[in-house]
């Protein structure tokens, strides 16, 4: 998924998660919802909730697996918080 990133705006075409998601194949993706939704008692509607979101990215972080577009949401931010303290 292209997401317009700029020093001062993002532009999700959907949604922040879901850009995320498009970052990694489908099976590895449902592979860790499954993961973190066990941890999480199969509760459902987890979508939102951070310690899910922590432990669905954990267990991609544990497949040496990033998300292009969280680190370069990072890096912005970053970037961002930098310039506005100088």
């Amino acid at each position: 998924m292209n997401v317009p990133l700029s020093s001062n705006f993002i532009v999700w075409p959907e949604n922040i998660g879901s850009a995320i998601e498009s970052d990694f194949l489908v099976q590895d993706w449902q592979r860790w919802k499954q993961a973190a939704q066990q941890l999480h008692g199969n509760i459902g509607g987890l979508e939102k909730n951070t310690l899910f979101i922590a432990d669905l990215l954990t267990a991609a972080w544990g497949e040496k697996r990033t998300s292009p577009t969280l680190t370069q949401l990072c890096q912005k931010l970053i970037e961002f918080a930098k310039k506005a303290v100088t």
